[in-house]
């Protein structure tokens, strides 16, 4: 799981609004996104956010019937799942909003903090925190009083309502349209850098 989530990374199969931060579908360890479905489980021993805490916005998927996977993968083969409905947030957890976290609570700050070529630090508090374990990842949701999207909720949100194509634009991605090695970019950008997919293309965004 731990590897799941760091391939859920920048992109979010530049999934949910996801920008196109990295991609081909998979790639190394970044990011989390949060659904808005709260736990109702306990969480009174966990310190709130502060009230000036920048929240992201969220964006209703309606859930229904797709085809999880691949046929030719070495991951999962492609099988028919169903989803209902749920919210997740419009991009990547950013570098500003884990700090925030990690003060608030005591937690320790992401193995790359820091590190400049992994844009790892409050110099870049527009890109998306990277170097989070799954354990990290479930302590910053519960801190929101969210939790982590399951694996199915995660590509069917990804996917942007397009059924058994390699990206949200189809089976071909433009390295001008994407966070990939072909894009020469050298590692992260600021989320919502590029084009969200079709399940947030009708939202007003700010894209750089």
């Amino acid at each position: 799981m731990a590897e799941f989530l760091s391939m859920m990374i920048e992109v979010g199969l530049k999934g949910v609004s996801v920008l196109r931060q990295i991609c081909s579908c998979f790639m190394v360890g970044l990011l989390f996104l949060t659904t808005a479905i709260a736990f109702g489980q306990e969480l009174a021993a966990i310190p709130l956010p502060p009230v000036d805490f920048p929240a992201t916005e969220q964006i209703l998927i309606s859930g229904g019937n797709f085809t999880m996977g691949k046929e030719d993968s070495d991951y999962r083969a492609a099988h028919p799942v169903k989803v209902d409905g749920f919210w997740i947030e419009i991009h990547e957890v950013t570098n500003a909003q884990y700090h925030a976290f990690c003060q608030s609570t005591g937690r320790s700050l992401p193995v790359f903090w820091g590190v400049e070529k992994f844009r790892c630090s409050l110099d870049y508090p527009d890109h998306p925190a990277v170097g989070v374990s799954h354990t990290d990842a479930k302590a910053y949701a519960d801190w929101l009083g969210l939790r982590l999207p399951t694996e199915a909720e995660w590509e069917f949100a990804a996917r942007g309502g397009l059924e058994g194509k390699l990206f949200d634009t189809g089976d071909y991605l433009d390295p001008e349209e994407a966070n990939i090695k072909a894009s020469g970019r050298g590692g992260t950008m600021p989320v919502m850098s590029y084009r969200p997919n079709g399940y947030v293309v009708p939202l007003k965004l700010h894209l750089a």
